[in-house]
């Protein structure tokens, strides 16, 4: 059955361009995918050299050098190269793969014809570039960070989080999955809390206990777990987790929980990145929201006229690590808007650093219903008083204008 589909199309499909050259009158044909990624027109004409001068001048080199060696004879005819091109149209900068392979004279081993297609990779670079930097934060942070399959098993842990756990290298870690990482306590807590609330919410912010696999230690982190889909078909692609060891910081007595929980006011903690440590009763009850809940959102609970200047006053109080107060409007439980005022204070550590903020909000509506009464009073009066002082002056000029006419009349 003859096949009806013109290659050329599966080419185009495919974005590759195509390229033939004959080394021995130095003519090169292009397909109008070339000309572009080079920045040529149609009409445009092109020869081995204008192809070189395309060429990034770093990589000129090592192109041409691939080159004369596919057209060596007894050697490797293939070509499998990756290289810049500069447009010669607006100066964008592209990396290109190029496959080709050359053909020799059967007598004279002559070579007469390189030919191949090239395919733009910028994107794929870019990737990979952004994978490395990537790769370079997390191996230098002093943070835990890992990755772990959609079914848990652990597939990286930087250096930081292997001394903090106790764990050699990668290919331990490789023999567990993520529950391996906490206490017995704290086991049943992922299960049933922490992973649902991922599936839910794509995230998870509180503290947890890791265990440290060779004394068996329970180390305290602040745990941020977080679910990473694909961007092709949204389905899990794994869990990624950034974890710090608060070990070492004081930790809230029961007495502590319980003086917290007691108070009126709505009372909570941050780490110096703004994610929640500790929200208290009140807080819990007035929102009516758990603390995960709070803190994978809590923006969109606040009034939308006052939203802006709450975040704008947030923003500048981390950039300064000073307090600072701000009266602005919170949606309860029920729907209801009141008038709360906050007052955050930042812990510092003895270098100065801001080791958590501290966050009280009192409610206020009452006062601000008040406010708003006496003034609305105020402006009733102010208008009384202004039209009683506008009748006045009207009789006074009626008094004047009569006495004028009886002047004039004796």
């Amino acid at each position: 059955m003859p096949d009806d589909h013109d290659p050329r199309d599966a080419v185009a499909a495919a974005d590759l361009g195509v390229w033939d050259f004959y080394p021995q009158t130095g003519a090169l044909v292009w397909s109008q995918r070339c000309r572009a990624l080079f920045g040529l027109s149609a009409e445009a004409s092109v020869d081995y050299g204008g192809f070189l001068r395309g060429v990034h001048i770093d990589d000129r080199a090592r192109v041409s050098q691939a080159v004369q060696r596919a057209l060596t004879a007894g050697g490797d005819p293939r070509v499998d190269l990756e290289y810049r091109c500069v447009s010669a149209a607006d100066g964008t900068l592209r990396w290109l793969w190029a496959l080709g392979e050359a053909s020799f004279d059967a007598t004279t081993h002559v070579p007469s014809r390189l030919v191949g297609v090239v395919i733009d990779i910028t994107e794929r670079k870019q990737r990979a570039l952004q994978d490395r930097n990537l790769s370079q934060v997390a191996e230098s942070s002093a943070d835990f960070i890992a990755y772990a399959s959609p079914e848990g098993k652990l597939l990286y842990l930087n250096p930081a989080g292997l001394a903090l756990v106790g764990l050699e290298d990668l290919a331990e870690v490789r023999g567990h999955e993520m529950i391996d990482f906490f206490t017995p306590e704290d086991q049943q807590r992922l299960r049933t809390e922490i992973l649902p609330a991922v599936q839910q919410y794509t995230r998870w912010v509180g503290e947890s206990r890791f265990r440290h696999f060779r004394s068996g230690r329970a180390i305290d982190v602040h745990y941020n777990l977080f679910r990473v889909d694909d961007p092709a078909t949204g389905a899990l692609a794994g869990y990624a987790t950034v974890a710090v060891d608060i070990s070492r910081r004081e930790r809230p007595t029961e007495d502590h929980r319980f003086l917290a929980d007691s108070v009126p006011q709505l009372l909570s903690t941050l780490n110096p990145a703004g994610d929640l440590t500790y929200v208290n009763r009140r807080a819990r009850e007035f929102t009516g929201r758990t603390h995960e809940e709070l803190s994978l959102n809590w923006t969109d609970l606040v009034h939308p006229d006052d939203l802006e200047r709450t975040l704008t006053a947030w923003t500048a109080a981390q950039a300064s690590g000073c307090a600072y107060q701000l009266e602005y409007r919170l949606r309860r439980r029920d729907g209801a808007y009141r008038w709360v005022l906050l007052h955050a204070v930042p812990q510092h550590d003895a270098d100065g650093r801001v080791l958590q903020w501290v966050r009280s909000s009192t409610d206020i509506h009452a006062i601000k219903e008040n406010q708003q009464e006496l003034q609305a009073r105020d402006f009733e009066v102010s208008t009384r008083d202004l039209d009683l002082e506008r009748k006045l002056e009207a009789a006074a000029r009626r008094i004047l204008e009569l006495e004028t006419q009886l002047a004039r009349s004796g």
